[in-house]
């Protein structure tokens, strides 16, 4: 989960049109990838002669994925993405500046803040831990109540980065309400992930709910993926997919919730330890192939293609019943 990188991004806006169109490029590569690896997993996607004549073409011209189809896509090559972090070699020039500032006045909170996020946002999750925890008894003394949230949640999501979970839990001990929703929701995605990593899978349910209160299919998905990892480890994954559920108003809902938990278990199961993380994970997971590695991401892509196909195959026969 990245809640401090959602927030990041949300703050610089939407994706760009090229970027999206970036990322579908990679997955009809990755499949293409596949098809000359593996022979069978050709059947899970439509052949070029039957897509000629499918639903998903009109004349020569393919169907482009509608805008949920697209953000799905954006989700999932994410989520197979995070497998292994684009971490920043050395420091940024954002960590780097801040750095400089805390070594000239190491007791400013605003310098510790500022270079714990700067840390957050290039994946050095222990650096950023280490920074932040010098600050961690002083954000009474922001002025700003956003920024004593920001901070602790910060803390928080590094904590359990690299496997301190009581520490984590700790810290989220701190975090005052906010009057903002989105941080409100922040907060409990962060609090279900802690409590089921630290076997509450109770209060990590508790907190899921509250989390996706009042919000959208969509929205509880992308909560729920974020969760997700964690909620599983708890013996908690049967109970929040429930729940969920209840919220899918068709069958494409079911098959995109299906299609994301596909696409994280496969991350998962290839997940390393995190860097300065105390977990261990069997060795034999920290030694797999770069070419299993990469048949198996191509396998979750592949998936991944089927599933969109099936989605607009199924919105064009919509649109021709309307017409």
């Amino acid at each position: 989960m990245a809640i401090v990188g959602q927030q990041m991004r949300h703050r610089r806006g939407a994706l760009q049109e090229d970027e999206l169109m970036e990322k579908e490029d990679e997955i009809a590569r990755l499949r293409a990838e596949l098809q000359v690896a593996r022979g069978d997993v050709a059947s899970l996607a439509p052949s070029p002669a039957a897509s000629s004549q499918s639903p998903a073409s009109v004349g020569n011209r393919p169907m482009r994925a509608d805008d949920s189809s697209r953000e799905l896509a954006e989700k999932l090559v994410e989520a197979v993405r995070d497998i292994d972090p684009n971490k920043v070699k050395g420091l940024s020039n954002q960590a780097k500046t801040f750095k400089d500032k805390l070594v000239a006045d190491p007791y400013n909170l605003e310098f510790i803040y500022k270079l714990g996020l700067a840390y957050a946002m290039d994946n050095h999750w222990e650096q950023s831990c280490n920074v932040l925890l010098r600050g961690f008894k002083r954000v009474d003394e922001f002025v700003d109540p956003s920024d004593a949230f920001d901070f602790l949640l910060c803390l928080a999501e590094a904590s359990q980065r690299i496997r301190k979970f009581r520490q984590a839990a700790a810290v989220l001990r701190e975090i005052a309400p906010h009057e903002d929703p989105e941080r409100m929701r922040s907060l409990q995605a962060m609090r279900c992930a802690v409590c089921c990593e630290n076997g509450d899978c109770e209060s990590g349910l508790k907190a899921f709910s509250e989390a996706i209160r009042g919000r959208t299919f969509d929205e509880a998905l992308a909560t729920w993926s974020s969760c997700l990892s964690s909620m599983r480890r708890a013996g908690a994954h049967e109970l929040s997919k429930a729940i969920l559920l209840e919220l899918a108003s068709d069958d494409e809902d079911k098959a995109r919730l299906s299609a994301m938990e596909q696409v994280i278990a496969i991350r998962d199961s290839l997940e390393l330890p995190p860097c300065g993380g105390g977990g261990r994970r069997p060795p034999t997971k920290a030694r797999l192939s770069m070419t299993l590695r990469r048949m198996l991401l191509a396998a979750a892509v592949a998936v991944l293609v089927f599933v969109l196909y099936l989605l607009e195959a199924k919105n064009l026969e919509r649109l021709r019943l309307v017409a």
